[in-house]
């Protein structure tokens, strides 16, 4: 799944398979945990549906719970009903495009403060999560596998121009894409890896 982001240059367009987020009540839906999470499971595995019931155990919510929460983000275009492979009541989900994006701006200042403080609320939870990740990793590494102690956050900083910066972000976002499409299911040996990518330029010096 391609993170929630903001197009950074002037004259970005969405492509055609992404699922375009302009309205704050659909940037604050996105915003609940189980909500991101499912989200960014389906994202993960566009060419997979998975069930209310296979996305509330990656959750820890009961199918019912989960079921509310995927009908809130068909409401708002994120996730659609799959076609039925079995049984009719575990009907699976699939993602409604290849990423969603975030924008943030509006027609009037109050939309634009609408949207604004929505984003907002959507990052923070981001951030909220990956901390939790992070805090996680860091609680059952004395325990941990040896083969497993491949986790961690490596901030950097680097000086680019805006082009690339644009270029960094593609190139990361094909590798991400490249492990994306070759395990789309949990597999044996494998392990759910929450990856976070973040390019943050620094506000322009003021004259």
């Amino acid at each position: 799944m391609s993170e929630q982001g903001q197009p950074g240059e002037r004259g970005w367009q969405p492509g055609p398979g992404d699922v375009v987020l302009e309205d704050a009540a659909a940037i604050r839906a996105l915003a609940h945990p189980a909500r991101l999470l499912a989200t960014e499971l389906l994202f993960a595995r566009r060419g997979v549906a998975l069930t209310a019931t296979e996305l509330a155990a990656e959750a820890g919510l009961t199918p019912s719970a989960m079921s509310y929460h995927l009908r809130a983000l068909e409401r708002h275009g994120l996730v659609v009903r799959a076609e039925a492979t079995g049984d009719e009541r575990q009907r699976p989900w699939r993602a409604a495009g290849e990423q969603v994006v975030v924008r943030s701006g509006g027609s009037g200042a109050g939309e634009q403060t609408a949207n604004r403080a929505a984003t907002d609320l959507l990052l923070g939870a981001m951030l909220e999560r990956l901390a939790a990740s992070l805090a996680a990793l860091s609680a059952r590494a004395h325990r941990e596998d040896p083969e497993w102690r491949v986790g961690g956050l490596f901030p950097t900083t680097l000086h680019l121009s805006a082009a690339e910066t644009a270029e960094l972000s593609r190139e990361l976002a094909a590798v991400v894409e490249r492990y994306a499409a070759r395990h789309e299911r949990r597999e044996p040996g494998t392990r759910t890896v929450a990856v976070t990518l973040a390019l943050v330029p620094e506000a322009a010096p003021e004259d």
